[in-house]
């Protein structure tokens, strides 16, 4: 997601935007990735095997949402 200009928004900044989830369950788990933009941080969790799976899980959650609201 980026703003009206074009510049990417950070992870903790997309918090901000929507509050849904807890700014220190965020820090505590994504550590300085909070600081970064959400491509980078998939890529960077997308290397620890551990990760890799709940973003799979994650990405095949949202395909079955996406095709059920189409």
């Amino acid at each position: 997601m980026a703003d009206e200009e074009g510049e990417d928004y950070t992870i903790k900044e997309l918090i901000s935007m929507y509050g849904v989830v807890n700014k220190d369950l965020v820090t505590k788990y994504l550590g300085d990735l909070a600081n970064e933009v959400p491509r980078i941080v998939i890529a960077k969790l997308y290397r620890n095997p551990l990760w890799r799976k709940y973003l799979v899980k994650a990405a095949k959650i949202y395909l079955r949402i996406k095709q059920e609201v189409q």
